[in-house]
């Protein structure tokens, strides 16, 4: 679980459903080198987190975790929840070094995690959840599609600050630069799916559901090109990948990096927001009802 300010890994048995073992990195007491602050970077109503430290737990964890002597080969199945909204931004070289690097763990590929995700970066810091910079762009594109009545018919939701379809309109408008540069853009939560197996992982549809970028009652999933223009972000739909996957796909298996150091060889199945994924954890039945009231 990815969240605002850790990393955190249970272990659950398949037969029992009873928790294993946990084991969690803070990120500002174990990776004090990001010089983070509850896990972000404030800059008035700009707020960040280094996109590296959160491969950089990763790699961590899993250390921790061998330390501890944690049975890596009895894993069947791994999967991930990410903080929602927040987005991850990667050149046109990050492709080709995570296969190399990850998926195929070529001779001389062994440089640290957080590393790797840092060369590969266009932009350095991920957009979070409680970024609220970006008001003027959520007026454009509710502007755009309509209105805000209108957007929240097709998506769920009127345009708020935190969602990435707005988080992407800002970057693209202030920094065409890096956005020029940018291949793949996708949410935090399918940073992890990718880390393990080396390739871009989908987004899968819950989590899309909180971009502004995909028609909810869309069957089957897919990034609505009517939204993806009211961003005004230039080419924004090729950048975004594949259309968003349901939130049970198994994506593949973990790259030959981890089943080298780690003895890891499980399948990766996709990943999803932490609201999405806590109320699939209540295992609710038709006609129940769940009512989420967060910070946000």
């Amino acid at each position: 679980d990815l969240s605002t300010q850790s990393l955190k890994v249970i272990s659950i048995s398949y037969e029992t459903g009873s928790i294993f073992t946990s084991h969690s990195i803070q990120f500002d007491v174990d990776l004090p080198q990001y010089k983070t602050v509850g896990g972000v970077h404030r800059n008035d109503e700009t707020v960040t987190s280094p996109t590296a430290m959160f491969a950089h737990a990763l790699e961590l964890i899993f250390t921790k975790m061998k330390q501890n002597q944690f049975p890596f080969q009895k894993v069947v199945a791994i999967s991930a929840s990410g903080q929602q909204h927040g987005s991850v931004f990667f050149n046109n070289e990050a492709k080709s070094v995570f296969k190399s690097c990850i998926k195929e763990y070529s001779t001389g590929t062994s440089d640290p995690l957080e590393d790797i995700v840092e060369r590969v970066l266009s932009i350095k810091d991920s957009p979070v959840w409680m970024d609220s910079s970006t008001t003027k762009e959520c007026e454009l594109i509710e502007s755009a599609v309509g209105s805000a009545l209108k957007l929240s018919q097709i998506t769920g939701s009127r345009a708020y600050e935190r969602y990435t379809g707005a988080q992407i309109a800002k970057i693209a408008k202030y920094s065409p630069e890096l956005y020029e540069n940018t291949q793949r853009i996708m949410l935090i939560s399918s940073l992890i799916p990718t880390l393990l197996l080396g390739e871009f992982a989908p987004v899968d549809v819950a989590d899309a559901s909180g971009t502004l970028l995909m028609p909810l009652r869309a069957q089957p999933p897919e990034w609505s090109p009517e939204l993806v223009q009211a961003t005004a972000a230039p080419n924004l739909i090729q950048r975004l990948g594949q259309n968003p996957c349901l939130s049970y796909s198994v994506l593949g298996e973990v790259g030959l990096r981890w089943k080298v150091n780690f003895g890891l060889d499980a399948k990766v199945v996709s990943a999803s927001g932490d609201n999405p994924n806590s109320a699939a954890g209540l295992m609710m039945r038709p006609g129940e009802l769940a009512v989420s009231l967060g910070t946000s």
